[in-house]
């Protein structure tokens, strides 16, 4: 017998044992015994397990996987993002514009349901708010999520592609410390059936989104905030070199003084002529003296007057430190949020003077800004360039800020014969002021109010300030969080304003940041622009379409290099447009394509049924232009036509009936049957018909009727049964790679074909290449061949003419004349051999 048949489980033989022990009542003598022979038996078990290399079954890698991708809590991933929950809201709440691009990034991944991708979008919420809808939605994501893993790879990549490379590298680096592992090989879907919605109900609107493009086209500035751990370090770092510069400078200066080569007073005067105050004012007994007068005029933030000493008595060597130390300032001002700095200097350095309220004098008056609580998210750089945008240079004299706790209030110090003025820019400047959220300002405890705190609409502001023309607040208003997908009353949106205005400035800031969802498309692939009128484009790039002639003619420019023209539409997508379609297949009833059904009918979420439809036109590139023109035909009440001739018929536009009709009425006598214009609903009702298996049909014409999956299935299918194809047309943007790759392979063994045209068709790109490359290598019936009007690469055109150097029943191959030098240069010494053949367009 063997081992493997004599081996029971564990528990199995301690419960065999135990019960006949307790049957034979045994005495402890007789415990004893058969305990003994228990253990022994064991022992003999083992050893014969060891001699015949017996292996205790493992789990399978697929057991593994999953009991790896079982859901927890601690997982690296949920660790890591629940380790750092704060720092990610803070920096997208600092970062305004890239909240809507982000979002739109994991819908389209489908990492978020449509709930939270709504809510985050609504156009009412503020950058705060939106940041921990969002982070928080996709941290209970991760720790729901069957896969963590992919989830978090993927927000690795989203966050990547709007320029958050500092923050995507931090997640990295700290999930790797706790034993997690990050894949950005790829863009994986991470949907395994339809996601929940996060505590999140559906808007009944849909929102605006803006547009998703790759970080190579982002052009919106982004800004790598620090964390509240790093602003406090750094706060300290900067205080205790401005400390030790400090010192250094008075030394110089006692130094230079001892030796009689500065004398106190004029270095007095000079920093009094700077600062736009009295030399009386000022104290220079000695340089410590000096120094300490001139204290309410400097801190470690702001530290003009020093620089102008420094660079006008003291060495190189100190100007140099100085700068430095200058430039680490701007540094740390750009990456820190006010927020921040105020916690910070409460909490590590209240205790030092320097950071202390400022004290006011006879030379020195405070100024008080109350602003609006967004400002708190906003960097101490920004704040800065709203003073010099409203001071001018003025603004550099400023010192001493500090905050007040209940309320956002800075206080600054100013030098008191700028009081007046002051005061005077500010009464001019009121109406700006109170649309970028200054609430009042207070000068020498004289108060002028300049916004209510109630009116605290953002929208509305930026809608004012683009009427005004004013770009300055325009930029600083998106900052600040202010949508620029939002309408005004009379439904006109921010880029509407502009245009009507003529600020094409302000309309470029406005398109750059995500502006006018419903005219910015985002390239689908890399378009060379095939015709003299077309405008080329790469893969990720963002364009403004501003004319549609149709549902594939279309003008607009490009928002990298400000190029316009012609745009192929099959080329384009954008959010706003997929979800509109999305709308329409849930409120039509004429949808036959199975995975629109499934998607129509399924009685699943809106959340669910978004990110089903997100996945399938993903997958299906030509599907965004079926349902364009299969809208376009819906909305129009376009009433298609039939013709019928002794020999072929042709239809236009034709609804699903009349396509039955037509499979009822066709004979054998048709050699052709000709499709124009054709709905998707339409042709899967012409092609799936099995009647077209047998008839003798000799030429089948597809025209401007994109072919989606299921298309292609049924013509594949017909490709493979009917024997007497000899001609297939398929042009005017109706197939994409993925077609052209099934039907290769379909046409591989078909003897019957002998002329395949394909052009116009920009979805037809290198990928196709190969595919195209093996059927002529493996198809024996082909005599023409027509790719004119493609996005192939030369490279893919150089694979296709090698294989054509080994195929001779090939007559005509027709491609397009940008690839004909290279490819004559490529192939010089065999071109001869093929260049009868080939027809260059």
């Amino acid at each position: 017998m063997s081992v493997t048949s004599t081996v029971i489980g564990d528990e199995g033989i301690l419960e065999y044992f135990i019960e006949l022990l307790f049957m034979l009542r045994c005495t402890t003598f007789m415990w004893l015994i058969m305990i003994m022979i228990v253990i022994s038996f064991l022992v003999s078990i083992s050893i014969a397990i060891i001699n015949k290399g017996f292996k205790v079954p493992l789990p399978s890698p697929t057991e593994e996987k999953e009991q790896q991708q079982f859901p927890m809590e601690g997982s690296p991933e949920y660790i890591t993002m629940k380790e750092m929950l704060a720092d990610l809201v803070d920096l997208l709440a600092g970062n305004a514009a890239v909240i809507l691009q982000l979002n739109n990034h994991l819908l389209s991944l489908t990492i978020i349901p449509y709930g939270v991708y709504s809510a985050v979008a609504h156009l009412n919420h503020t950058p705060n708010e939106r940041a921990t809808r969002l982070i928080n939605s996709l941290l209970t994501i991760i720790q729901t999520h069957s896969n963590p893993n992919r989830v978090f790879s993927s927000l690795i990549t989203a966050l990547q592609k709007v320029g958050l490379n500092n923050m995507a590298s931090k997640l990295m680096e700290k999930s790797r410390m706790k034993g997690g592992r990050i894949n950005l090989e790829q863009e994986p879907s991470v949907s395994e059936g339809p996601l929940q919605p996060v505590g999140v109900t559906a808007q009944s609107h849909t929102p605006q989104p803006t547009i998703t493009g790759s970080q190579s086209s982002t052009p919106t500035t982004v800004i790598e905030l620090s964390s509240k751990s790093e602003v406090a370090t750094n706060i300290g770092n900067l205080h205790s070199h401005f400390a030790s510069l400090d010192s250094n400078i008075r030394d110089e200066f006692e130094e230079l003084v001892e030796k009689g080569k500065v004398k106190l007073k004029a270095v007095a005067r000079s920093a009094a002529a700077y600062l736009s105050i009295q030399v009386s004012g000022i104290k220079y007994g000695d340089v410590d003296e000096l120094f300490d007068s001139l204290q309410p005029h400097y801190d470690f933030f702001s530290c003009g007057v020093l620089k102008h000493l420094t660079d006008t008595y003291l060495s190189n060597a100190l100007q140099t430190e100085l700068t430095q130390y200058i430039d680490s300032v701007d540094k740390f001002s750009k990456s820190s949020q006010l927020k921040h700095i105020r916690s910070a200097i409460k909490e590590k350095l209240s205790s030092l003077p320097a950071a202390a309220s400022p004290t006011t004098s006879n030379q020195t008056k405070p100024v008080v800004i109350k602003l609006n609580d967004r400002w708190e998210e906003m960097t101490i750089s920004k704040l800065k360039a709203v003073l010099k945008h409203y001071f001018g240079v003025t603004s550099d004299l400023f010192s001493h800020i500090s905050f007040d706790y209940g309320s956002f209030v800075i206080t600054l110090l100013i030098p008191a014969s700028l009081s007046q003025s002051i005061i005077d820019t500010i009464n001019n400047k009121t109406n700006s002021m109170s649309r970028l959220g200054i609430l009042e300002v207070a000068v020498d405890g004289s108060t002028i109010p300049i916004r209510r705190e109630d009116n605290n609409n953002f929208n509305t502001l930026l809608h004012e300030s683009v009427e005004a023309g004013d770009s300055f607040e325009v930029s600083m208003l998106l900052q600040l969080g202010a949508d620029p997908n939002s309408k005004d009353e009379r439904g006109k949106s921010a880029v509407e304003i502009a245009k009507q205005g003529g600020h094409t400035q302000i309309k470029k800031i406005l398109l750059t940041t995500g502006g006018m969802a419903e005219s910015i498309y985002t390239a689908r692939i890399d378009y060379p622009g095939i015709y003299s009128d077309e405008l080329s484009f790469s893969k990720g790039e963002q364009l403004e379409i501003y004319r549609k002639d149709g549902s594939f003619k279309w003008s607009g420019r490009s928002l990298v290099s400000g190029d316009e023209g012609r745009i192929p539409s099959s080329c384009v997508y954008s959010m706003f447009e997929s979800l509109q379609l999305l709308e329409f297949i849930l409120s039509v009833e004429e949808v036959s394509l199975p995975i629109l059904q499934k998607i129509r009918n399924d009685s699943s979420s809106n959340d669910e049924k978004a990110s089903l439809f997100l996945e399938t036109i993903n997958d299906d590139p030509i599907m965004i232009s079926a349902l364009r023109q299969d809208k376009e035909q819906h909305d129009k009440g376009i009433t298609g036509s039939v013709d019928w001739y002794s020999d072929w018929v042709s239809l236009s536009s034709p609804s699903p009936v009349q396509c039955n009709e037509v499979i009822s009425n066709i004979n054998n006598n048709h050699k052709v049957i000709s499709l124009n214009s054709s709905s998707t609903n339409s042709t899967v009702s012409l092609l799936s018909s099995t009647k077209l298996h047998t008839l003798n049909l000799r030429r089948l014409e597809i025209w401007n009727s994109p072919l989606t999956n299921d298309c292609i299935q049924y013509l594949c299918i017909l490709l493979t049964n009917n024997k007497t194809i000899q001609g297939l047309v398929i042009s005017g943007r109706s197939i994409s790679d993925r077609g052209v790759t099934n039907i290769c392979q379909a046409l591989e063994h078909n003897f019957t074909l002998t002329s395949l045209n394909l052009t116009d068709n920009p979805l037809i790109t290198s990928t196709s290449g190969q595919a195209l490359s093996h059927l002529l290598l493996n198809n024996s019936s082909l005599v023409e061949l027509k790719l004119r009007d493609t996005s192939l690469s030369t490279e893919s055109i150089l694979l296709i003419l090698q294989s054509l150097m080994d195929n001779e029943k090939i007559r005509t191959l027709r491609l397009d004349v940008r690839h004909k030098e290279t490819c004559i240069n490529t192939y010089s010494n065999n071109y001869h051999l093929i260049q009868d053949r080939i027809d260059w367009w």
